[in-house]
């Protein structure tokens, strides 16, 4: 749900520098073209995109994705819903 504790967990482009952990919140739900992306505000690296978003639980929520980059849009980032991604794969993922 919107406003929703969440975590990104993943690396920066440089392996020495190791993994990283954010916190933020869900801020939104967007859907375009069939695509559907969990809207965070969290700030990603761009090292970041595959990694694991979990909700305060530690459930698989998300794959990071991508992030708005430019003038007045710190903070904002994308993640692929962890259900559509396991569909595509023909997953199953039982929390």
């Amino acid at each position: 749900k919107m406003g929703n504790e969440i975590y990104a967990i993943g690396s920066a482009t440089d392996v020495n520098l190791g993994q990283s952990t954010s916190k933020g919140i869900i801020a939104a739900f967007r859907k375009t073209k069939k695509r559907e992306f969990i809207q965070m505000d969290i700030k990603t690296n761009l090292g970041c995109n595959g990694g694991a978003l979990l909700n305060k639980d530690g459930d698989f929520i998300g794959i990071i994705n991508s992030k708005l980059l430019g003038l007045y849009t710190e903070g904002i980032s994308f993640s692929i819903p962890a259900y559509r991604a396991l569909s595509a794969l023909n997953l199953k993922y039982k929390p």
